[in-house]
């Protein structure tokens, strides 16, 4: 059965109502006051997994900073063309907004009514 969840129309059952918080307030103990009580886990299964998942986040080493110089150092002539036409392409369209806006003030100009 569906029922109004508000001004947007209508939403299904599942979708929880959001809840205030204080911001002086505890944090709640589940992420959702509407917790299923046959879902629940115990307390120290969550802290296990808490810290397995911290522990993996401490394993992933940092990626290695690249000098600039070295960036393009696989790049060949094709590469290094498709860069330069793309620069250009994009200086191109920079402008044309710029040559755009001109020629559109001038055409209000001249459509402007005279007092």
């Amino acid at each position: 059965m569906m029922i109004s969840r508000g001004l947007f129309g209508w939403s299904p059952p599942h979708v929880q109502p959001l809840t205030p918080v204080s911001e002086v307030s505890e944090p709640p103990e589940s992420p959702s006051p509407y917790v299923d009580p046959g879902a629940e886990t115990s307390a120290s299964q969550q802290v296990e997994v808490e810290e397995e998942m911290e522990e993996q986040e401490e394993m992933e080493p940092a990626p290695a900073a690249v000098p600039f110089s070295k960036l393009f150092a696989c790049a060949d002539r094709f590469d290094w063309f498709l860069m330069a036409v793309g620069s250009v392409a994009a200086a191109v369209h920079g402008t044309a907004l710029v040559v755009y806006l001109h020629y559109f003030a001038k055409i209000i100009h001249i459509m402007r009514m005279d007092d």
